[in-house]
Order: C-alpha cells, then structure tokens, then sequence
C-alpha cells in the first residue's frame, strides 16, 4: 500500500454549477463573435471576461480592482477557466473588455444575447414590465470629459459598425431614489417578461432622464427585440401620461398602468366611484398566504390627442380594504395636522409676515395644498376695524392734548370642514384605477397583471443589498454604462435559474426542503442559496510516496443532488474530467 505523504485540500464550492450554468446561457461566444479580440491580446477572451466578472458579483467582488487577489486566492476563476492564472484578471483586461462593449453599442450586444435566451429557454413575453432606478456615484464629470472618453473609446471602431460615435451616459444630480440629492447619479432602466421576471433590456440612462419620456423607447426596443406589438407592456403611473399611452396605440401596442392623480381625471373617477352601485368580488390570495378579497368595475374612456382624434380605453377602478385603511389613517393624520394649524393661527394673524389678506390667504393655500386637504374645508377671512385715539406729544396729558384716531385692522378665519367631502374622501381612499387598451381584459385579470409589477422591483432591491451598484464603482461614464451590459446578463443568469428550479418544483409537487432554517418548504428558491448548498464541496489531493498524486472530489448530499435536478444538471459536474474540461455551450433543454 502506497504511503500517503500530504493531503491537500481544495474547497471548489458551486464553481462546477456556475460553469454550466454559464454554458446553458451560451453569452460567451454571442459576445465573442461581436467583440473580435486584439491579436495581441493575452488572457481571457472579452466573453470569458464578462463571464469572470460575473462569477466575481456572485462572490461579492464589485470593483475590478480586486478580481485579482480574488483570483489568487479563491478556486472559483480556476475552476471556470483553468487555463488562466491570477494575472490574466487584472483590472487592465477587463478594463479594455468594458471599453470594446461600449464601442459596439451595449444595447446592441445585450439584444443579441436575450434573443438567444429567449429562444434557447422559451421564455414567454406576452407580458413586460418596466421600471427604473437611480444609482449614486461619487465624483465629478464634465461634459468635456464624456466627449473626450467618446471620441478615445470609438477611436479606430468601424463607422459601420453598430455604434457610432456617441456620449456615454451622463453622470448629473437628477431625483435620487436613493434620498442621496448631493452626489451625482446614473438611472437603469430595466424591461422584465412576466414569465419568471427574466430581464430583456437593462440600460444605463442619463441621471437626470425624466422618467416619462423613457417608456415610448423602451416600448420600442422591446417591440424590435420580440418581434411582436401585441405584447401587455405594464408599468407605473409615469407610463400613463396622454402622449406615452397614444404613441403606443399608434404602434399597435398595449399597456396598463395606474392612473396619476391628475385633477382633471380625479373628478370623473370620484363621479363614477359615487355613482357606481354593483362591483365585481376579485378574490386574490396575498403573498402571506392569506385570502384577500379586492372589489372592481370598469367604466370605458377615451385618450384625445392634439388634432382631437380619440382613442378608446378602459378604466379599470379596484378596491383594496388594506389600502383604503392606510389612507384612511393618512388622512386623519393630515385633518389632526390641518386643525392644528388652524387652531394656532389667530395668534398670528396681524402680526409680522400676515397683517394683509393677501398674506393670510396665500398661507392658508400653502397649508392646505401641503397636507392635501383643501377640499375637505371651507373658510373665509373677515377684518373687523376699529378706532382708536393716541396721545400726541410728550409728558402727561393736560387741558391742551390733542389727540390722532389711529385705525386698527383686526383678522380672523372662520372655517369649518364638509362631513360629505371627508366620508367621500375615506370611501375613495381605497380605489386605485388601472388604464388599458385591451377590452378583452377582465378587471380581476388586469388586477393580477399590474400586481406583478414587483418583477422589476425585486431585482432593484437585489442589486441595492448585494452593493453590486450601490454606489457604482466605476470611474469612467462610458465603463459604467458598459458594466451595466454586465450587470444585465448576471440578473438573467440569476433569474433564469431561479425560474428553472420553480418551473420543475411545481411538476413535481415536491418543495425543495434544507435551504431554509427549520426545513420550511421552498418552492421559489433563490440562486444565492442554491449555489451556497454546494460551499462545502472539496477537492483532496493525496499526495503518494513514489506514485502520482490522486484527487479526490467528496460526495455529494442528497440536498445538492436534488438541487443539480432542479437546475437540468448532471451530477457529473462534479468529476475532474468536467472539471478539467474548457467552457462549452450545453443544451438549454
């Protein structure tokens, strides 16, 4: 029997799960065969270098600077590439593979792998959602500094070519989502399917872009990069303003959102709220498990542009008990704060800043338009005058005083609320409409549709807690919009796994059971904690006195082995011929 002379121990983690996954999506040679490499380039290809760089966001290495030591230190960029050593990640190459996806156009590239996705996983796209955000940076730009970032980065690029010679995105204080109003910012904006929330469009944007004039884009970005118009395109109220929702009728598109509060609208929808006397019963079990019970109707509108050409729609009105009771306790909150101000101004009136009507109105406006409650009220301003005489002169008055009349102007407001407004305004509280296009939209089924508008959300929340663009740690504006490029084939990596596993739990019936403290069931696990099952995975090296070294992987658990199922994986990741084998397209199936 051979002696044993050392063992060496070599922790491999998810590395063989994040390998094919990445062959499943088959992003490396997409972008391989639209970002030619430099001849005289050494080390990963621009594919293998976004595919690393992913690996590293997975592991929470965000700025390139560390993809090195991370690589020296941790088997993962091994285990993906094994032909390349530590030195092959430096912050140099990947820094030339951001600047050639910019120059290609990161939207063009990002078009050509989500055709692929869509096609090679069947994700369907009959629904869309979009939604942005803000993302702070730290820094200041210049417009001089974009141009010239521009014309470097272009420098040499085919005029043929998808890009042209263009600005990158710029990096300006706009509304920060972040409650971050003194640094600049860069906005995403981000187009998911309904179909388990798989993102189709993930785009760096201007950080002061106004949110409602993005949609109409998108909308076409999408239409170009599904090939149909008659996709539901749901977003929040910013898309439902006149000139985004008849742009997209022109185009043969749909939409639902929810209505903004304007005035003009406001008052038609109290009228039909008022007037409105049977509701349809939407029951809808909540995300708790809980049966919750909505109400709605439908009354039919119309959209009139500027030539005065109408367009017609639907107004879908929905009831919700839980929202009707938190505005509810708004509302009182905002009466308690109106009656306050009321009560404490007659002992400023007359005094300082509010000695005129004008004054005192435009303070009653303010306060009113503040806490929102100027229909619920009525008051009126009433001056009282009296006479009054004063000494003139010095001293004690004698025989001889004379005396002025002086007039003083005294104020008060008399008010008093409308019991009929503020029982309106509670009943109101708790209906929300939704517009659309499409009749044949039933009010429970556009209720469900605009509930899933949390897709976009969730992967805004994910990339905000995992710090991957919180704040962004890229210098260059052309480098961050391009890592945004990046930034999108992880979230689709992230949600097509995750759709996978659902997909096949819900054939089999079988909730997933050990990811979750106190095996609670799991029928929607997260990516993160599937590719965490398998930290503890090891190579051993046993190191033999006059014989080759041997390795040896341990064996799987049956929770790793049950989760390589659900991913459409074979436990033969785990063998040193996979291993030791290169990164090669596998079948999405």
């Amino acid at each position: 029997m051979a002696q044993v002379k050392e063992l060496i121990q070599q922790q491999i983690g998810s590395g063989p799960v994040l390998k094919a996954l990445i062959q499943k999506m088959g992003f490396i040679p997409i972008i391989d065969r639209h970002l030619p490499i430099d001849p005289r380039r050494v080390g990963p290809t621009h594919g293998e270098a976004v595919a690393g760089m992913i690996a590293c966001l997975l592991q929470g290495i965000c700025a390139l600077y560390r993809m090195e030591p991370f690589a020296a230190e941790e088997p993962v960029l091994r285990t993906l590439f094994p032909p390349y050593d530590a030195k092959a990640w430096h912050d140099d190459h990947l820094g030339d593979t951001l600047d050639a996806i910019w120059a290609f156009g990161p939207g063009a590239l990002q078009g050509a792998v989500t055709a692929h996705l869509l096609q090679a996983f069947g994700v369907g796209v009959e629904q869309i959602h979009y939604d942005t955000t803000s993302f702070k940076v730290f820094g200041r730009y210049t417009a001089e500094d974009e141009t010239a970032e521009a014309q470097d980065t272009t420098a040499g690029v085919s005029s043929a070519g998808p890009a042209a010679i263009r600005l990158p995105v710029r990096l300006v204080p706009g509304h920060s989502k972040d409650h971050r109003p003194d640094l600049n910012q860069v906005k995403g904006g981000l187009a998911v399917s309904a179909d388990g929330g798989v993102p189709l469009l993930w785009e760096a944007q201007d950080g002061n872009q106004a949110d409602v004039s993005t949609y109409v884009d998108y909308w076409l970005k999408v239409k170009e990069l599904v090939g149909r118009t008659d996709f539901m395109f749901v977003g929040d109220c910013k898309l439902a303003s006149q000139d985004n929702l008849i742009a997209i009728i022109q185009h043969q598109g749909r939409f639902l959102a929810p209505l903004p509060g304007y005035a003009g609208i406001q008052r038609q929808l109290e009228e039909w709220v008022l007037t409105n006397t049977v509701e349809d019963l939407l029951p809808r079990r909540e995300a708790a498990g809980k049966q919750g019970w909505y109400r709605g109707f439908r009354r039919p509108y119309a959209l009139v542009d500027a030539a005065g050409k109408q367009y017609p729609c639907e107004i879908h009105l929905v009831y919700n008990p839980r929202l009707q009771a938190e505005k509810q306790t708004s509302l009182e909150r905002r009466l308690q704060k109106t009656q306050a101000f009321l009560e404490a101004l007659p002992k400023r009136l007359g005094k300082r800043d509010l000695k005129r009507q004008e004054a005192i109105e435009q303070a009653l406006e303010a306060m009113l338009k503040r806490y929102h409650t100027r229909d619920l009220l009525t008051y009126q301003i009433v001056s009282t005058t009296t006479l009054r005489k004063r000494y003139r002169g010095r001293g004690r008055p004698g025989a001889g005083t004379s005396y002025e009349e002086m007039t003083e102007v005294h104020w008060t407001v008399e008010w008093q609320w409308l019991p009929e407004a503020i029982e309106n305004a509670k009943l109101l509280g708790g209906y929300f409409p939704l517009i659309t296009n499409d009749p044949a939209l039933t009010t429970g089924r556009a209720l469900d549709i605009y509930k899933e508008q949390y897709h976009p959300e969730q992967r805004f929340k994910w990339l905000k807690g995992a710090g991957i663009l919180a704040p962004v740690l890229l210098k260059k504006p052309h480098r961050i919009e391009a890592f945004f490029f990046v930034v999108g084939v992880l979230l689709q990596l992230l949600t097509l796994v995750e759709r996978e596993a659902a997909r096949r739990i819900a054939a089999s019936g079988k909730p997933l059971i050990g990811l979750k403290p106190n095996r609670l069931p799991d029928y929607r696990p997260k990516t993160e904690a599937l590719l965490h099952a398998f930290r503890h995975v090891t190579v051993t090296h046993v190191v033999l006195a006059e014989h080759p070294t041997e390795m040896v992987i341990s064996p799987l658990t049956a929770l790793q082995t049950r989760i390589l199922h659900l991913l459409g994986l074979e436990e033969s990741l785990y063998t040193l011929e996979y291993l030791s084998g290169p990164l090669v397209e596998l079948d999405s199936s």
